[in-house]
């Protein structure tokens, strides 16, 4: 969460709100992401109408309708994996950023090898377009290819890029995101700036060490 936090600052607009739609098999999740740093706060709509809100250490999940919210406190709170691949062609240095180390340029794609900490992959192959935007990500493991993430038609804001397609390939399935009606700099609703849970509320609170 840090990563980000720090790379908006240097961004032209202070907050954005755009809405997603997540597909993946028989499965639809569709809201809206409200970003202002250092709050992010996602409210889901369908299929089951929740607020997610995201801070340094603690992760909050609200369900209106149940009058119940599970409360998650831990040394590392990151940000939902699609929220960062939507983030990340507008983030020059995003994988330098990450602790990737840049072993290859092919001109037509990088080659990025993974910090130690990162098992799951051996290295990645970054695709970009001629306005140096990337659209194709493969990971591999060994000789493997393990996830193919695919970005389609981009929005620039303040000569920023957004895409409003990701389609997303991995060993278990295909996962689509669709970002529609993105508005900068615009006033949030009221409950979003002033957000916090009704009294009443049944909190279920857990400690990862």
């Amino acid at each position: 969460m840090k990563v980000l936090f720090l790379i908006l600052a240097f961004f032209p607009f202070v907050r954005f709100q755009v809405d997603f739609l997540k597909v993946r098999g028989g499965e639809r999740i569709g809201g809206t992401v409200y970003f202002s740093p250092p709050r992010l706060i996602i409210e889901v709509k369908s299929p089951v109408h929740q607020i997610v809100k995201f801070s340094e250490k603690r992760l909050l999940l609200y369900y209106p309708e149940r009058n119940q919210a599970f409360e998650i406190i831990s040394a590392t709170v990151n940000a939902p994996p699609f929220w960062e691949l939507f983030l990340l062609p507008s983030q020059k240095g995003y994988f330098l950023g990450k602790g990737f180390r840049l072993s290859e340029d092919k001109g037509s794609f990088r080659k990025y090898l993974p910090p130690p900490s990162i098992k799951s992959v051996d290295y990645l192959r970054v695709f970009y377009d001629k306005k140096n935007r990337p659209f194709k990500i493969l990971s591999y493991k060994g000789k493997k290819l393990v996830r193919t993430v695919v970005y389609q038609d981009f929005k620039e804001y303040w000569g920023f890029p957004f895409p409003s397609k990701i389609f997303i390939s991995f060993s278990k399935g295909k996962e689509e995101v669709y970002f529609s009606h993105f508005v900068f700099n615009g006033k949030f609703p009221q409950w979003v700036e002033n957000f916090s849970l009704p009294k009443g509320v049944r909190i279920k609170r857990e400690v990862l060490r």
